[in-house]
């Protein structure tokens, strides 16, 4: 299974969280996307997508905001998972 795991951390705290799913599903080909160095991905190829940020004041930051408005809305269907989390599905 291929999935891309997309982030913007500020402070490193999501950057190291996301590392931690990395390496917590050895079974799972998962790709990570830092979007403030890279900016928004291209989806195809992927099983799955998630996406993580930090909290804005109980919001997402305003570069995932912006990165998800940038995705093509036929490339991802989204629900929100917790304040900080998105999941997608390319699919």
């Amino acid at each position: 299974m291929k999935g891309l795991l997309c982030y913007f951390s500020n402070s490193g705290n999501t950057r190291t969280a996301c590392t931690y799913i990395q390496r917590s599903l050895p079974s799972v080909e998962l790709e990570l996307h830092d979007i403030r160095k890279r900016g928004t991905p291209d989806l195809s190829g992927y099983e799955f997508v998630g996406l993580a940020t930090f909290a804005d004041f109980g919001t997402v930051s305003e570069l995932m905001a912006r990165t998800i408005r940038e995705l093509e809305p036929p490339q991802v269907s989204r629900w929100p998972i917790a304040p900080s989390m998105w999941a997608c599905s390319s699919r």
